[in-house]
């Protein structure tokens, strides 16, 4: 196998081997740069939480042998434990983007007011929520809030 060709086989990770930021770039504990290569979680949103299809979901998506180490998922629940697909991320060697919004209840994001009324206290806290949720696992790369908020033409200034 090439040099070239080595740095797409995908290794398990394990606690040690967090993503870290250094000015504008991400790096590998090593020390050497980490490149994104990530994709969307095909989970429909409407499908609530569960772990075997999940995992299947990932097993299917490695069978395809796509050329990525990173999948980003559009919805989640802090109180639901996804302890399984987490793992099994983790063994195929994918990093995960976890979203700290909600498609109800205190984690949503209205996006029909202006920065900062749109933040609100119970946005906040459902958002230290899921990080300490999601935290715990080492293969978490980032968290989203905020994505899509341009709705509408006067409401731009929610995304400051």
């Amino acid at each position: 196998m090439s040099s070239s060709s080595s740095n797409t086989v995908k290794k398990s990770i394990g606690p040690n081997d967090i993503i870290s930021v250094h000015g504008q770039y991400l790096y590998k504990p090593d020390g050497s740069r980490f490149f994104m290569k990530g994709i969307a979680f095909p989970v429909p949103l409407e499908q609530l939480y569960n772990s075997t299809s999940w995992i299947d979901i990932l097993t299917q998506l490695d069978a395809l042998k796509l050329e990525y180490n990173t999948v980003r998922i559009y919805s989640m629940d802090p109180t639901i434990d996804y302890s399984d697909f987490f793992h099994a991320a983790a063994k195929l060697g994918v990093y995960v983007i976890v979203p700290l919004t909600g498609r109800s209840g205190d984690g949503v994001l209205d996006r029909n007011k202006a920065a900062p009324k749109c933040y609100t206290r119970q946005l906040y806290e459902y958002g230290i929520s899921a990080i300490n949720n999601y935290l715990r696992y080492s293969n978490v790369l980032a968290g989203l809030i905020a994505n899509e908020v341009m709705n509408a033409e006067d409401t731009w200034s929610a995304a400051p």
